[in-house]
């Protein structure tokens, strides 16, 4: 999830996310919803088929929330930092 700040602050660029940018947030609900799957994978021990289906979900779900983000131009509210509108 820190790899894009880090990219940021190596090509000495100011990071996305301090500009409002969501994105973090989208690899933690991927990883959230991978945990959940494969917690429930565990339960069908004699197949690894659910293991491989939760992993597929979960990066799909993941590249989905990312795109929407990206499509819809989804921002924090200014109350937690995100740009503010009436500036522009």
């Amino acid at each position: 999830a820190g790899g894009g700040i880090l990219r940021d602050i190596v090509i000495n660029r100011e990071p996305v996310n301090f500009r409002g940018k969501i994105f973090e947030e989208a690899a933690i609900a991927g990883a959230i919803v991978l945990v959940v799957l494969l917690y429930i994978a565990n339960h069908f021990e004699e197949s690894p088929l659910p293991v491989y289906l939760a992993i597929l979900v979960s990066i799909t779900f993941t590249i989905g929330l990312h795109t929407t983000i990206n499509r819809k131009e989804w921002r924090y509210p200014p109350w937690l930092g995100g740009p503010d509108k009436s500036a522009t």
